[in-house]
Order: structure tokens, then C-alpha cells, then sequence
């Protein structure tokens, strides 16, 4: 079974089982909770904690899961006090709750939410959900991740990036690597209600909120899926280098019917960026066409800026010739400098959503080699790279992305024309 083939039997399979130096979010909780809304809370987090877990199958019940997070981003919401109040869980009765609380809890409340995974690690008590402890200690202690109410990682500064380099055993390249610096722009997903995300903010999924004299974009005449909108002043900030521009709206849309992979002349259109500098107020929120197939739940984003390098398949890395043992060592010192700026690592079978930088490849060979050539003068640079989310029920392939990328020349800044003829590659496991 070639590629194309076996990334679409997986895309039906999946379907039928049915942070920077400034952390921005993009959008706030407009629904007003009270602190006597926390015993409530409690319980539907406790409920759908157990659902989620409920033996003899492993969980797949994307609704349960996308309640239980949102019933944790109320209680985050709160404070403190909400805070305070999850913590309590940790010593709840059912095992699956413990869990769930202790998960959520690592980065306010880390060595008693440590205890209880190490305790539910140690005894086996989630038949269902056995490896869950153990997968995320391992995570934890290999990059501990920052959360709200948690001190954010920091984006290295060039020299901090220097001295990593160093340490890995590349001063003979340094320079090479730092001229490649770039600024990316990680993007972090957390389900949420379609209400919770005001009109014209950045959001994943869900649907979007579009001029009203725009029409729904098409491939092959049926409706493509909508897979992001970015709100451009929500991220103006960690764009440093001013790669695109400061307002307006980014929207993606992509073929989600039949998987177009990019890696042919028919493919083109297939994937679809949209940028719109007007009257942000004539934003409607567009309801799902009638005959769109592949519709995805939203998601709240949060933005957080990191210096990258390009990945190891890179053109750049290959100009470098380097034996396989210092391929190695540069695939650690990704991993190393995403760690120390709070992940996600780009070895990681899930790679992280974010904007600009660099592709991190999933196959052999450079995202950016798959594009159609360009004339001279022009090269292809990565716009935006969406992986597989659970939380939206996004899934191309195998832990596949999305890798929208758009043409640039020297001398050209960002604009309609550079986004209008963007190029979407897939690449999955």
C-alpha cells in the first residue's frame, strides 16, 4: 500500500472512532464564573474523569475528553482558589479522578501530583489507561511544561542559543546555525465552547469568522475544512523580525475530504490561506456549509515565542554533511533548546502546532523540497504547521501536519499575494 493510501485508510479509521518571553492568549473566558460554581465544577470534572477512563477499553470518547477540559479551563479560570479547590481530587477515592486532577495539577501543585502518578505507575490500578502515569511522568521529567499560574519558560536569547550549540559539539558550524535562527511562534490548543472565543479572535477549528462578503472556500467544488484562524495583533509581539504583517485576520482552510498530500500538480488549491486587512467589527461567525464533510471542534489558543534551527532534514543540515553520530546529537540539541523553552520537542511523535520557523519533519527529506520549484530568486518558507489534535479531533494520518507554506523573494515583504499562493504539504508517521 503506497503512502497516499495508507494515510487514508488511517484518516477513516481515526474519523470512525469518532512559551517566548511573552505567554498571549488569545482569547479570555467571557462567561463570568463564581467561586460557588467550584462545587458544581468538581463534580462534572470528577464524572467526565471517569468516563474517560472507563474500563475494559481504552478511552475514545472525544466528547468526554473535550468536556473534561473544559470543565478543567473553568476551574483554572477561578484562580487560586480553583487551583486549590482541584487539589483536593488528589486525594479522591476513584483512581481515574486522582489522575486526571494530578495531571492537570504538575505545574502548580508538582510533588503531590508527582506522588499520586508515581502511586497509580507503581500499583497498576487503570487497566484501561495503564501507561497514562507513566507517559506523562516521563514527559514531565524529560521537559517540565509551564501552564497558566505557573512560571513561564523563556525564550533563549541568541547567546544562550550559542552556548547550546556549543555544548553539543558544533562551533564549527555556529555560525552557519545562528544566520538560520528564526522566530516560531508555538501555538498551544486547549478544547473549548464555540461561544467562549469572542468574534475575531484567534481560535483552531470550530467555525470561522469571516467578512460576510467572503464566500466558503472550495476544492474540487465541495467545501474545503476550516483548520485555524489567526488574529495577526494577537501575535505581533512575538513576530520580532516582523515577518508578517502587525493586523488583520489569517485564515487556513485545507482539503479534508481526501487528503491531499502536496506532491502534485493537482494538488494545488487543495490548502488555502486567507488574509483579510479590513473592518474587523464585519466579522461574522459562518456556520458549517451543508455539504462540508470533515468539520472540527474549537479549540482556545495560547502563544508563546522560541528560537529554532532548521530540522535535520533541512537543506541546510544536509550542506553540512554530518556523520550520523552528529546527526544524533543535533537531533538532541532541537530537542534541548525547544526543552529549555518549554517543548514541544520536535522529536516528539505529536509535534506541536506553531507559526513560522521551521517544519518539523515527520519522513525522510525537507517539507519545504516538497513544494512545487519556484523561479529564481524565491524560496519556500514555512507559514503555519498544525499537527494532529485530539482536542479538535484533527487527524492526518499517523500524528501527521499540516505544513502551509508560502513563497518568498528577496526584497518582498508579506502580503496577500505570498499568502494566496500558499502550498500545503502531509507528512505522517
Amino acid at each position: 500500500m503506497n503512502r497516499r493510501n495508507l494515510m487514508l485508510v488511517m484518516h477513516l479509521f481515526l474519523a470512525f472512532l469518532s512559551i517566548g518571553t511573552t505567554i498571549v492568549h488569545a482569547a479570555d473566558m467571557p462567561v463570568k464564573l463564581q467561586i460557588t460554581d467550584l462545587k458544581q465544577l468538581l463534580q462534572q470534572f470528577s464524572d467526565n474523569a471517569i468516563t474517560v477512563n472507563k474500563p475494559p477499553s481504552p478511552p475514545n470518547d472525544l466528547l468526554a475528553k473535550r468536556a473534561l477540559t473544559i470543565t478543567w479551563r473553568k476551574i483554572r479560570a477561578l484562580g487560586k482558589p480553583g487551583i486549590e479547590a482541584l487539589a483536593s481530587l488528589l486525594d479522591h477515592p476513584d483512581d481515574a479522578v486522582r489522575m486526571e486532577a494530578a495531571i492537570r495539577l504538575l505545574p502548580y501543585r508538582t510533588d503531590k501530583a508527582k506522588a499520586v502518578l508515581q502511586s497509580l505507575k507503581k500499583h497498576n490500578k487503570l487497566p484501561c489507561y495503564k501507561y497514562k502515569p507513566e507517559y506523562t511522568l516521563s514527559q514531565w521529567d524529560s521537559c517540565p511544561w509551564s501552564d497558566e499560574g505557573a512560571s513561564a519558560k523563556k525564550s533563549l536569547t541568541l547567546q544562550e542559543l550559542k552556548a547550546q550549540i556549543s555544548k553539543a559539539g558544533f562551533d564549527a558550524h555556529a555560525d552557519q546555525l545562528l544566520k538560520a535562527v528564526r522566530d516560531a511562534i508555538v501555538m498551544k490548543s486547549e478544547a473549548c465552547d464555540e461561544d467562549e472565543i469572542p468574534v475575531g479572535s484567534s481560535k483552531l477549528a470550530g467555525m470561522p469568522d469571516l467578512p460576510p462578503d467572503t464566500a466558503w472556500p472550495l476544492f474540487q467544488n465541495k467545501p474545503m475544512s476550516f483548520i485555524c484562524q489567526l488574529r495577526l495583533d494577537q501575535v505581533a509581539a512575538l513576530d520580532t523580525k516582523s515577518v508578517l504583517p502587525k493586523e488583520g485576520m489569517l485564515y487556513f482552510f485545507y482539503n479534508g475530504s481526501n487528503l491531499s498530500f502536496g506532491e502534485w500538480p493537482k494538488d494545488r488549491g487543495s490548502g488555502m490561506v486567507l488574509y483579510f486587512n479590513g473592518d474587523q467589527k464585519t466579522l461574522q461567525r459562518r456556520a458549517f456549509p451543508d455539504k462540508l464533510e470533515w468539520r472540527y471542534y474549537p479549540c482556545a489558543l495560547t502563544f508563546s515565542r522560541q528560537l529554532v534551527l532548521p530540522s535535520v532534514n533541512s537543506e541546510l543540515v544536509e550542506r553540512l554533511r554530518l556523520p550520523e553520530k552528529a546527526i544524533a546529537q543535533y537531533r538532541s540539541l532541537l530537542d534541548n533548546i525547544a526543552c529549555m523553552q518549554g517543548g514541544p520537542l520536535p522529536s516528539a511523535d505529536l509535534k506541536g502546532h506553531k507559526l513560522l520557523g521551521y517544519p518539523d519533519d515527520i519522513q525522510f527529506g525537507d517539507v519545504l523540497q516538497d513544494c512545487p520549484k519556484l523561479k529564481a530568486g524565491y524560496v519556500w518558507e514555512q507559514l503555519l504547521q498544525v499537527t494532529s489534535d485530539e482536542e479538535s479531533d484533527m487527524f492526518w494520518g499517523v500524528n501527521g501536519c499540516l505544513y502551509y507554506c508560502i513563497p518568498q523573494g528577496a526584497g518582498t515583504g508579506p502580503g496577500p499575494r505570498q499568502f494566496e499562493n500558499a502550498w500545503v504539504v502531509v507528512q505522517c508517521g
